[in-house]
């Protein structure tokens, strides 16, 4: 009797507590191998038996809930913060800008026969190499305190690209337009009764009226 009841077989099953649902797998593995050394020869090939396991994950307590909740909400503060901060950066190229025509400088090289294309491009240029520093300052921090949200495998290329194409649109809207074309300059006009020119200021119209009002009045 004692025989029957002590257990002369057992088993151990070693499994990986990081995977949600090892346990079960292994277990189930053991169950099916238990059951198909002991099935009976006329029952056939031992592989067309098995025990299917259904695993479902116990339900979150409101403590781990919370918890969750809490980290999403901190991940959305530091991004609102970052886009904050990294909005100053393109801001503060303007005064570069205003400091050129404000003195001139910016007159000067046009009139050097300096070419606007590459006078915008090495502006555009140089402001991407300082916007590159912050940024990569801003990367460099996610990274060393590794936030799941930014620089977890999938996310973190994605951040990058967010950094990169951020800077590459928000640099040139920093820049002014070209002349709307409303401007219109003063025109001599002559008059028919007299042998004197005066010279008349015509108000701010588009140059199509500008052209009209100079020759009706001439």
């Amino acid at each position: 009797m004692v025989r029957k009841i002590a257990v002369r077989r057992s088993a151990q099953v070693l499994y990986n507590n990081k995977g949600y649902h090892s346990m079960p797998t292994y277990l189930n593995v053991l169950n099916n191998a238990i059951l198909r050394a002991n099935l009976p020869a006329e029952k056939g090939n031992p592989a067309a038996y098995g025990i299917t396991v259904t695993n479902h994950p116990m339900n979150r307590t409101s403590a781990s809930l919370s918890l969750d909740y809490l980290l999403q909400g901190t991940d959305v503060v530091i991004a609102i913060f970052i886009i904050v901060a990294m909005s100053f950066v393109p801001a503060s190229f303007v005064v570069f800008l205003v400091a050129e025509k404000a003195t001139k400088a910016k007159h000067l090289q046009f009139v050097s026969s300096c070419d606007p294309v590459i006078y915008w491009l090495a502006n555009y240029i140089w402001d991407m190499l300082n916007y590159l520093v912050p940024a990569t300052c801003c990367v460099l921090i996610l990274f060393v305190f590794d936030l799941p949200a930014y620089t977890s495998p999938t996310n973190f290329p994605a951040v990058i690209s967010l950094f990169l194409l951020y800077g590459w649109s928000i640099t040139p809207i920093m820049y002014p337009g070209p002349p709307s074309g409303l401007r219109c300059p003063a025109r001599r006009t002559s008059s028919s009764s007299s042998s004197t020119s005066s010279s008349a200021s015509l108000p701010r119209w588009p140059p199509s009226c500008c052209s009209y009002l100079s020759t009706t009045r001439t």
